[in-house]
């Protein structure tokens, strides 16, 4: 008998997080298993991005659990913790899988991350003016002469 698991849905309401927030998520499935096996759970927050879902994997909560055999349906619940890092501010859903196989659940738009914006985010308005500049000063020079600048 291969391994069978089934997720309880994930109902959870938004909730505000600061970048280094440490965040518990516990959840509960019911298993079918046709000898003792260790599987790997993770819970990893999630964005779409350009229709693709995006696991931020640098806060994922990786979680080993050995099931013990069982013919008929058993329920497990379980909790597992990650470090919100690597994240930007925004919001992200929240996905608890069991990589590399289809057995998960997710919700979106869960954690709302509030904090520093990203390094690039924050160099924007200062890269934008100094290419702005870069264009810009060609043209301005581009009708003198070396006596008229001195």
């Amino acid at each position: 008998m291969a391994l069978q698991i089934a997720f309880a849905p994930l109902e959870l309401a938004p909730k505000q997080f600061t970048v280094g927030d440490t965040i518990r998520v516990t959840f509960s499935f019911l298993y079918t298993v046709g000898e003792d096996t260790t599987i790997t759970f993770q819970a990893v927050p999630y964005q779409y991005r350009l229709g693709i879902l995006d696991r931020i994997g640098a806060s994922a909560g990786i979680k080993e659990l050995r099931l013990a055999t069982a013919t008929e349906p058993q329920e497990v619940q379980e909790s597992v913790e990650f470090t919100l890092s690597g994240i930007s501010a925004g919001t992200y859903g929240l996905l608890v899988e069991v990589p590399g196989t289809n057995y998960g659940a997710k919700v979106d738009g869960v954690l709302v991350v509030a904090g520093a914006p990203d390094m690039f985010s924050a160099m924007m308005p200062m890269l934008m003016m100094v290419m702005m500049m870069g264009m810009i000063m060609p043209m301005v020079t581009q009708g003198t002469t070396e006596e008229e600048a001195a």
